[in-house]
């Protein structure tokens, strides 16, 4: 039984993270009725933008998490001036390839600016787990479900 609560205890943490991600994507459709596929991208973007910031520039951790916002913003913005816009009134499928083209465009430059590598991000929160007393949730999952919930409230 405690294997049970366990896993569903991670399981919840683990959804609220995920269930964020969809938030984006609902968001950006329901806002241009388009399906983003370059927004693993782009969120993969902004985690090697943060990483970049934490290790390179020695950025504490706020810092380097609003240049990443602000960042990924200006990168936004820019993606939808030149190449989005420019395809208003013209058939989905346009935009859709678009956003396909985008994601590979991404990915290449990622793989060339950062290597296929590993890394490991550092730890930016305090690195014991809340015991639940059943269960165990480690870090990084109660801290991602924390941000997920503050995410969903906000948006």
């Amino acid at each position: 039984m405690d294997i049970l609560l366990q896993v569903i205890v991670t399981g919840i943490a683990t959804g609220g993270v995920y269930g964020l991600i969809a938030l984006g994507f609902v968001l950006i459709y329901k806002a241009t009725s388009v399906l983003n596929f370059a927004m693993g991208e782009f969120m993969t973007l902004g985690a090697f933008l943060c990483f970049t910031a934490l290790m390179q520039l020695r950025a504490p951790f706020y810092i380097a998490f609003i240049l990443t916002i602000f960042l990924a913003f200006v990168l936004g913005f820019v993606i939808e001036r030149l190449m989005l816009r420019p395809l208003i009134g013209e058939p989905i499928i346009s935009v859709i390839m678009v956003t396909i083209g985008l994601g590979v465009i991404l990915k290449g430059l990622m793989y060339m600016i950062w290597t296929p590598s590993y890394r490991t991000f550092p730890k930016i929160f305090p690195p014991e787990p809340l015991n639940l007393g059943f269960a165990v949730v480690p870090s990084g999952l109660y801290w991602g479900f924390i941000f997920a919930i503050i995410g969903t409230i906000i948006f």
